[in-house]
Protein backbone atom coordinates (compact mmCIF):
# COMPACT_ATOMS: atom_id res chain seq x y z
CA UNK A 1 0.00 0.00 0.00
CA UNK A 2 1.16 3.48 -0.86
CA UNK A 3 2.32 6.05 1.63
CA UNK A 4 -0.62 8.53 1.12
CA UNK A 5 -3.20 5.68 0.88
CA UNK A 6 -1.80 4.32 4.50
CA UNK A 7 -2.13 7.68 5.92
CA UNK A 8 -5.70 8.01 4.43
CA UNK A 9 -6.88 4.46 6.00
CA UNK A 10 -4.92 5.88 9.57
CA UNK A 11 -7.23 9.06 9.13
CA UNK A 12 -10.40 6.53 8.75
CA UNK A 13 -10.21 4.03 11.31
CA UNK A 14 -9.58 7.05 13.93
CA UNK A 15 -12.67 7.79 13.13
CA UNK A 16 -14.30 4.57 13.08
CA UNK A 17 -15.19 3.17 17.07
CA UNK A 18 -18.45 3.15 17.74
CA UNK A 19 -19.43 0.04 18.96
CA UNK A 20 -23.08 -1.99 18.36
CA UNK A 21 -25.00 -0.94 21.59
CA UNK A 22 -26.02 -3.66 23.57
CA UNK A 23 -29.21 -4.78 25.45
CA UNK A 24 -31.07 -3.61 22.37
CA UNK A 25 -33.77 -6.30 23.26
CA UNK A 26 -35.17 -3.77 26.34
CA UNK A 27 -35.62 -0.68 23.67
CA UNK A 28 -38.01 1.35 23.65
CA UNK A 29 -39.18 1.19 19.88
CA UNK A 30 -40.91 4.50 18.47
CA UNK A 31 -44.43 4.23 18.55
CA UNK A 32 -43.84 4.64 22.50
CA UNK A 33 -43.06 8.36 22.05
CA UNK A 34 -46.44 8.57 19.49
CA UNK A 35 -48.87 11.62 20.32
CA UNK A 36 -52.26 12.45 19.57
CA UNK A 37 -51.81 14.58 17.29
CA UNK A 38 -49.04 13.01 15.34
CA UNK A 39 -49.19 11.97 11.77
CA UNK A 40 -49.94 8.26 10.46
CA UNK A 41 -48.92 8.68 7.17
CA UNK A 42 -46.16 10.43 6.23
CA UNK A 43 -45.03 13.05 2.57
CA UNK A 44 -42.87 10.87 -0.03
CA UNK A 45 -40.06 13.60 0.71
CA UNK A 46 -39.12 15.48 4.07
CA UNK A 47 -36.50 17.60 5.32
CA UNK A 48 -35.05 19.25 8.70
CA UNK A 49 -33.50 21.93 6.36
CA UNK A 50 -37.11 22.98 4.54
CA UNK A 51 -36.44 24.66 1.27
CA UNK A 52 -33.59 26.69 2.43
CA UNK A 53 -31.14 23.54 1.89
CA UNK A 54 -27.47 24.06 3.30
CA UNK A 55 -28.49 27.31 3.89
CA UNK A 56 -30.35 26.66 7.35
CA UNK A 57 -29.05 28.03 10.11
CA UNK A 58 -28.37 24.57 11.53
CA UNK A 59 -27.14 23.12 8.61
CA UNK A 60 -24.59 25.75 8.65
CA UNK A 61 -23.06 24.14 12.06
CA UNK A 62 -21.40 21.09 10.74
CA UNK A 63 -18.34 20.55 13.26
CA UNK A 64 -15.22 18.81 12.17
CA UNK A 65 -14.32 16.43 15.27
CA UNK A 66 -10.67 16.00 13.90
CA UNK A 67 -8.68 13.18 14.80
CA UNK A 68 -10.67 12.01 17.68
CA UNK A 69 -12.93 8.97 18.50
CA UNK A 70 -15.39 11.79 19.28
CA UNK A 71 -18.23 11.14 16.35
CA UNK A 72 -20.92 10.49 18.85
CA UNK A 73 -20.48 13.31 20.70
CA UNK A 74 -20.57 15.59 17.65
CA UNK A 75 -23.80 13.46 16.52
CA UNK A 76 -25.39 13.80 20.03
CA UNK A 77 -24.65 17.69 20.32
CA UNK A 78 -26.09 18.65 16.93
CA UNK A 79 -28.94 16.33 17.83
CA UNK A 80 -29.93 18.06 20.95
CA UNK A 81 -29.09 21.52 19.51
CA UNK A 82 -31.84 21.33 17.05
CA UNK A 83 -34.14 19.67 19.36
CA UNK A 84 -33.37 21.90 22.12
CA UNK A 85 -34.07 25.40 20.21
CA UNK A 86 -37.61 23.45 19.10
CA UNK A 87 -38.15 22.92 22.31
CA UNK A 88 -37.35 26.96 23.42
CA UNK A 89 -34.32 25.71 25.98
CA UNK A 90 -31.80 27.30 23.82
CA UNK A 91 -31.40 30.02 20.86
CA UNK A 92 -30.23 29.95 17.68
CA UNK A 93 -27.00 32.49 18.69
CA UNK A 94 -23.46 31.01 17.74
CA UNK A 95 -22.18 31.90 21.22
CA UNK A 96 -21.17 28.14 22.50
CA UNK A 97 -23.14 29.11 25.62
CA UNK A 98 -26.46 27.97 23.26
CA UNK A 99 -24.42 24.99 21.92
CA UNK A 100 -24.20 21.28 23.48
CA UNK A 101 -20.72 20.46 24.47
CA UNK A 102 -19.16 17.90 21.97
CA UNK A 103 -16.28 17.02 24.52
CA UNK A 104 -18.89 16.73 27.70
CA UNK A 105 -21.29 14.27 25.63
CA UNK A 106 -18.22 11.89 24.67
CA UNK A 107 -16.10 11.86 27.56
CA UNK A 108 -19.63 10.93 29.45
CA UNK A 109 -20.46 8.69 27.32
CA UNK A 110 -16.98 6.31 27.27
CA UNK A 111 -17.17 7.04 31.38
CA UNK A 112 -20.59 5.39 31.74
CA UNK A 113 -20.53 3.05 29.03
CA UNK A 114 -20.82 -1.40 30.25
CA UNK A 115 -17.45 -1.37 27.74
CA UNK A 116 -15.35 -4.31 30.37
CA UNK A 117 -12.40 -4.32 28.16
CA UNK A 118 -10.45 -1.64 29.32
CA UNK A 119 -10.69 2.42 30.35
CA UNK A 120 -11.53 4.71 27.31
CA UNK A 121 -12.40 7.88 28.85
CA UNK A 122 -9.13 9.42 28.65
CA UNK A 123 -8.36 7.78 25.16
CA UNK A 124 -8.39 10.53 22.35
CA UNK A 125 -9.47 7.91 19.39
CA UNK A 126 -11.73 5.90 21.42
CA UNK A 127 -15.04 5.44 20.80
CA UNK A 128 -18.23 4.19 22.81
CA UNK A 129 -21.98 2.90 22.16
CA UNK A 130 -25.16 5.14 20.82
CA UNK A 131 -27.41 4.09 23.51
CA UNK A 132 -24.37 5.19 25.78
CA UNK A 133 -24.96 8.39 24.89
CA UNK A 134 -28.67 8.75 24.81
CA UNK A 135 -28.73 7.04 28.28
CA UNK A 136 -26.39 10.00 29.67
CA UNK A 137 -28.62 12.32 27.89
CA UNK A 138 -31.43 11.02 29.64
CA UNK A 139 -30.52 10.55 32.92
CA UNK A 140 -27.65 13.21 33.16
CA UNK A 141 -28.12 15.66 30.56
CA UNK A 142 -25.08 17.97 28.67
CA UNK A 143 -23.00 20.85 29.38
CA UNK A 144 -22.56 24.00 27.07
CA UNK A 145 -19.18 24.20 25.11
CA UNK A 146 -19.09 27.30 27.00
CA UNK A 147 -18.62 25.13 29.98
CA UNK A 148 -16.47 22.67 28.52
CA UNK A 149 -14.84 23.17 25.16
CA UNK A 150 -13.81 20.74 22.72
CA UNK A 151 -10.11 19.49 23.47
CA UNK A 152 -10.83 20.61 27.16
CA UNK A 153 -12.18 19.84 30.78
CA UNK A 154 -14.58 21.80 33.09
CA UNK A 155 -12.88 23.61 35.89
CA UNK A 156 -16.58 24.22 37.60
CA UNK A 157 -16.80 22.51 40.85
CA UNK A 158 -19.04 19.13 40.91
CA UNK A 159 -22.47 21.08 42.15
CA UNK A 160 -22.51 23.75 39.19
CA UNK A 161 -21.99 20.80 36.69
CA UNK A 162 -24.63 18.67 37.73
CA UNK A 163 -27.19 21.87 37.69
CA UNK A 164 -25.95 23.00 34.15
CA UNK A 165 -26.13 19.57 32.85
CA UNK A 166 -29.85 19.27 34.23
CA UNK A 167 -30.83 21.94 32.29
CA UNK A 168 -30.43 19.84 28.81
CA UNK A 169 -31.91 16.16 29.28
CA UNK A 170 -34.05 14.59 26.92
CA UNK A 171 -37.01 13.04 28.31
CA UNK A 172 -36.69 9.80 26.59
CA UNK A 173 -34.75 8.22 23.34
CA UNK A 174 -36.84 5.16 21.29
CA UNK A 175 -35.03 2.70 18.91
CA UNK A 176 -35.83 3.90 15.29
CA UNK A 177 -34.90 0.79 13.67
CA UNK A 178 -35.31 -2.25 16.49
CA UNK A 179 -33.94 -5.15 17.85
CA UNK A 180 -35.62 -8.43 16.67
CA UNK A 181 -34.77 -11.92 17.54
CA UNK A 182 -31.46 -10.93 17.82
CA UNK A 183 -30.99 -9.45 15.02
CA UNK A 184 -31.08 -5.19 13.49
CA UNK A 185 -34.37 -5.06 11.18
CA UNK A 186 -34.26 -1.90 9.21
CA UNK A 187 -37.63 0.15 9.53
CA UNK A 188 -37.70 2.55 6.69
CA UNK A 189 -41.44 3.79 7.71
CA UNK A 190 -40.32 4.60 11.52
CA UNK A 191 -36.98 6.37 10.03
CA UNK A 192 -39.63 8.69 7.77
CA UNK A 193 -42.27 8.77 10.52
CA UNK A 194 -39.74 9.98 13.08
CA UNK A 195 -37.97 12.80 10.71
CA UNK A 196 -41.30 14.21 10.50
CA UNK A 197 -42.83 13.91 13.67
CA UNK A 198 -39.81 14.22 16.18
CA UNK A 199 -36.61 15.39 14.36
CA UNK A 200 -33.69 14.11 13.47
CA UNK A 201 -32.37 10.75 14.11
CA UNK A 202 -28.72 9.64 15.45
CA UNK A 203 -27.52 6.31 13.51
CA UNK A 204 -24.33 3.98 13.68
CA UNK A 205 -22.96 2.83 10.38
CA UNK A 206 -20.12 0.21 9.05
CA UNK A 207 -18.55 3.01 6.76
CA UNK A 208 -16.86 1.14 3.90
CA UNK A 209 -14.20 3.14 1.77
CA UNK A 210 -16.51 4.77 -0.73
CA UNK A 211 -18.34 6.61 2.17
CA UNK A 212 -14.63 7.84 3.92
CA UNK A 213 -14.11 9.08 0.59
CA UNK A 214 -17.35 11.30 0.22
CA UNK A 215 -17.63 11.62 -3.49
CA UNK A 216 -21.02 9.37 -4.80
CA UNK A 217 -20.91 9.18 -8.46
CA UNK A 218 -24.20 10.92 -9.90
CA UNK A 219 -25.05 12.75 -6.34
CA UNK A 220 -25.91 9.76 -4.10
CA UNK A 221 -24.11 6.68 -2.16
CA UNK A 222 -25.14 3.73 -3.62
CA UNK A 223 -21.51 1.63 -3.41
CA UNK A 224 -21.69 -1.09 -0.48
CA UNK A 225 -18.13 -2.58 -1.63
CA UNK A 226 -14.69 -2.07 0.49
CA UNK A 227 -16.84 -2.88 3.70
CA UNK A 228 -14.62 -2.36 6.78
CA UNK A 229 -15.39 -3.59 10.19
CA UNK A 230 -15.19 -0.07 11.91
CA UNK A 231 -18.76 1.87 13.00
CA UNK A 232 -19.34 5.74 12.98
CA UNK A 233 -22.23 8.10 13.87
CA UNK A 234 -23.98 10.03 12.14
CA UNK A 235 -27.65 12.29 11.60
CA UNK A 236 -30.11 11.87 9.33
CA UNK A 237 -31.71 14.77 8.43
CA UNK A 238 -33.87 14.33 5.84
CA UNK A 239 -35.57 11.71 3.04
CA UNK A 240 -36.71 11.33 -0.56
CA UNK A 241 -37.83 8.28 -2.83
CA UNK A 242 -34.18 7.81 -3.57
CA UNK A 243 -32.36 7.57 -0.14
CA UNK A 244 -31.27 9.65 3.11
CA UNK A 245 -29.43 12.66 3.95
CA UNK A 246 -26.86 12.17 6.55
CA UNK A 247 -25.21 14.83 8.28
CA UNK A 248 -21.30 14.07 9.46
CA UNK A 249 -18.72 15.47 11.86
CA UNK A 250 -15.74 15.52 9.13
CA UNK A 251 -16.03 19.18 8.40
CA UNK A 252 -17.71 21.24 5.33
CA UNK A 253 -15.08 20.00 2.50
CA UNK A 254 -16.80 16.67 3.27
CA UNK A 255 -19.47 15.59 1.04
CA UNK A 256 -21.54 18.29 0.22
CA UNK A 257 -21.45 21.44 2.99
CA UNK A 258 -21.17 18.37 5.36
CA UNK A 259 -23.85 16.29 4.42
CA UNK A 260 -24.44 13.21 1.96
CA UNK A 261 -26.90 10.97 0.08
CA UNK A 262 -27.27 7.57 0.69
CA UNK A 263 -29.41 4.98 -1.33
CA UNK A 264 -32.47 3.12 1.00
CA UNK A 265 -30.24 0.07 -0.21
CA UNK A 266 -26.80 1.61 1.28
CA UNK A 267 -28.83 2.64 4.91
CA UNK A 268 -30.22 -0.96 4.98
CA UNK A 269 -27.34 -2.55 4.44
CA UNK A 270 -24.72 -0.39 5.99
CA UNK A 271 -26.76 0.87 8.85
CA UNK A 272 -27.12 -0.80 11.85
CA UNK A 273 -28.78 0.94 14.85
CA UNK A 274 -30.68 4.43 14.96
CA UNK A 275 -32.43 6.34 17.36
CA UNK A 276 -34.55 9.06 18.38
CA UNK A 277 -34.76 11.63 20.87
CA UNK A 278 -37.65 13.13 22.48
CA UNK A 279 -37.07 16.70 24.50
CA UNK A 280 -40.16 18.30 26.59
CA UNK A 281 -40.82 21.88 25.18
CA UNK A 282 -39.87 24.40 27.68
CA UNK A 283 -42.65 27.13 29.02
CA UNK A 284 -41.96 30.36 29.04
CA UNK A 285 -38.72 32.66 28.04
CA UNK A 286 -36.11 31.18 26.28
CA UNK A 287 -32.99 29.56 28.30
CA UNK A 288 -30.48 32.64 29.02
Amino acid sequence: MKTSQRKKMEKFLSKGNVIESPDRERDWGIFSAVKEDDEAEVPKSFSLYGRQGFNHWWAREVENQRQTGACVGFAGAAMLREQLVGAKKATRSSRDSQHPSEQDFWMSSKEMDPHEENPTTGIQFAGTYIKSISDVARKFGCLSRAAMPFGRLTKLPEAKVIDLRSRWKIKSYHAVSMWVEGKNQFNEFGLKWWLVNHGPVITRLNVNVPFFEGKPKGGILDDVSKKTPYGHAILIVAYNEFGVLIRNSWGKRWGECGHLWVSWRYARLMFTESYGWVVEPKEGRLAA
